[in-house]
Parts: structure tokens; C-alpha cells; sequence
């Protein structure tokens, strides 16, 4: 075995898969009146310890500021890069709800 100096026998580790990963997302929120709820267009970035990150602007709305019964909608556009793969582009659409 390997004890503490490295993975047990047939253990999938690797120093990749210790990796930190980085994810942060700002936003700024309008009261709307119509249609009624909050406004708030987004940016984040997430950058993973596998040479990958990901870049990602969008809208965010939110019907209403009462957190018990609301529906958000959130569009996003972003572009990845990896570092053994060209970058690639992503559509992002959520639907949520809660009551």
C-alpha cells in the first residue's frame, strides 16, 4: 500500500483531483412595477484547479421580494477555455419557484 505517502491500490487519485476551484458571480438588482419584481444583470467567473475557467454575463428576475413564495428566471451567456480543448460557448436558462 501506498500509506501516506500516496492513494491505496486502485484508488483514482491524482494531484489534479486535489484541485481548488474558484466561483464568484456579482450582481446589481431595479425594483421593477411591470411586470412587478426585481431586475439584476449578473457577471461571474469560475476558474477550476483542472485548467479550465469560465466566464458568464446575464439577467436575473426575480417576481417578487417576499423569499416565501417567488419566481426567478435567470439568462446567462458564457465562454469556457481548457487547457487541452479550444474554447467553447454556453446558454444558460433557469426556471425556479418556490411556494
Amino acid at each position: 500500500g501506498a500509506g501516506a505517502e500516496g492513494p491505496r491500490p486502485g484508488a483514482s487519485w491524482t494531484p489534479e483531483a486535489r484541485a481548488l476551484s474558484v466561483d464568484g458571480e456579482v450582481g446589481y438588482g431595479w425594483r421593477l412595477r411591470r411586470p412587478r419584481g426585481v431586475l439584476s444583470p449578473t457577471a461571474g467567473w469560475r476558474r477550476t484547479g483542472f485548467g479550465g475557467d469560465v466566464t458568464r454575463a446575464g439577467l436575473s428576475w426575480l417576481s417578487s421580494e417576499d423569499s416565501r413564495r417567488d419566481v426567478r428566471m435567470q439568462l446567462a451567456v458564457g465562454r469556457e477555455r481548457w487547457r487541452e480543448r479550444r474554447a467553447g460557448y454556453q446558454l444558460a436558462v433557469a426556471l425556479t419557484s418556490t411556494f
